[in-house]
């Protein structure tokens, strides 16, 4: 009779470890979808500290900590040339500054969609307007300048 307690007992807590490890699945499965990596992951580990080892769960942890990396690195390379484009910017490069972010929109680096490239768009279009505007008055001068010498030149003789 003990024997017969004892492997119920086992089985139970078998079936309890088996049902929780399914339920974490699911749940990872949709932190994943929902782009929550870092949460996953957090997840999996608890969950190998709950449950000690299991090979699915280490698989599908390697699986997110890769897919995690490839994010970060995405996100790095993204600031890269966000920095590279305000850069060139501030240096009054703006047709290298459009031309970074071009590159990095139709690369799909970067998304035309992304509010970081439409604040960068925005300002070298105002930078762009502020150049053409000086230069407008720039021409204006030059213009009256060169009006008062004629008119100077042509008054001496």
């Amino acid at each position: 009779m003990a024997a017969l307690m004892e492997s119920a007992k086992t089985q139970l807590a078998e079936k309890s470890r088996r049902e929780l490890r399914e339920k974490r699945i699911t749940e990872v499965e949709a932190l994943i979808l929902e782009g929550n990596l870092t949460g996953a992951l957090d997840l999996l580990r608890r969950t190998l500290e709950e449950m000690g080892p299991d090979r699915e769960i280490r698989r599908l942890q390697l699986q997110v900590e890769v897919e995690h990396e490839q994010l970060e690195k995405k996100k790095r390379r993204q600031q890269e040339l966000l920095d590279e484009a305000r850069g060139l910017l501030h240096q009054g490069k703006l047709g290298d500054a459009g031309k970074v972010l071009q590159q990095a929109v139709e690369g799909s680096l970067l998304s035309e969609t992304d509010t970081r490239v439409g604040v960068l768009r925005r300002e070298i279009e105002e930078k762009r307007a502020q150049e053409e505007k000086a230069e407008r008055e720039r021409q204006r001068r030059l213009t009256e300048t060169l009006r008062r010498a004629r008119t100077l030149w042509t008054g001496s003789r």
